[in-house]
């Protein structure tokens, strides 16, 4: 975890870019996530980064938030550009604190909804992941929410299958993740302590146009790959279609 920690310390001070270098994605995991959210709710978002996705919530909804992250450089920025908003512009609050979630068992308070937006993948193993997610049920209030955006092996093998149809280099997991194993999650389901409601699969068509068509063309063309091509654009204006999600989220529910 060491490692990983100087890695995001690192990006803590680059802006929009900070979790991701794709900001496309990053902006569509922010729209699908708001759509789970409405006033009112008391939310913790765990590894916040430097608070981008939190400040975003707040813009659209009164929520009461407490994002946190193990990254002190990263709440560090993510105070710094809460300083700079506007209080006009936010409906909700927030509070930024440095927090390892491997220690979540500590929080007393109660909440309506936990958010992650790619933060499991982070931890060390599956079991990590696995005692995470149960120990976020002990923080829910009754049919509180769990929603969680993280990158999946399936996903990433779909497009990787595909890829591998245009002799286009596999992308392989980056050192410092370890995405969530689908197959191994769904079998698994007996041992998790929250209700599984719904997965949706937001980022497929998005990652079906960036990573296979634009990839492709960017080949085909000896084109330096541009995470804002105009290909990539267009997934803004089009519906989610297939399972190349290598982002989903999982909507979890306290029993």
């Amino acid at each position: 975890m060491e490692n990983r920690l100087e890695f995001w310390d690192n990006r803590a001070d680059l802006g929009f870019k900070a979790g991701s270098n794709d900001i496309i994605l990053k902006t569509i995991e922010i729209q699908e996530i708001k759509k789970y959210l409405n006033d009112g709710l008391k939310v913790l978002e765990i590894g916040c980064g430097n608070g981008i996705s939190a400040i975003e919530f707040a813009k659209s909804y009164s929520l009461d938030i407490l994002s946190v992250d193990y990254s002190p450089k990263m709440i560090e920025n993510a105070k710094m550009i809460l300083s700079k908003q506007l209080q006009n512009d936010l409906k909700g609050k927030i509070k930024f604190q440095v927090f390892d979630i491997r220690e979540l068992s500590k929080i007393k308070e109660k909440f309506d909804m936990v958010i992650s937006e790619r933060v499991l993948i982070n931890l060390d193993n599956y079991d990590e992941q696995i005692k995470t997610i149960n120990t976020i049920e002990t923080i829910l209030k009754p049919k509180g929410k769990f929603i969680m955006c993280e990158s999946s092996t399936k996903g990433l093998d779909m497009i990787n299958y595909e890829r591998k149809k245009f002799d286009l280099e596999l992308i392989e997991m980056p050192w410092h993740n370890n995405y969530i194993d689908d197959d191994t999650l769904n079998n698994d389901l007996n041992n998790i302590n929250l209700n599984l409601k719904s997965i949706n699969h937001f980022s497929s068509t998005y990652y079906f146009l960036s990573r296979i068509v634009y990839a492709h063309y960017a080949n085909q063309n000896n084109l330096k790959i541009d995470y804002e091509s105009e290909i990539n654009k267009m997934s803004f204006k089009l519906p989610s279609l297939g399972n190349f999600s290598q982002t989903k989220i999982w909507e979890w529910e306290k029993r």
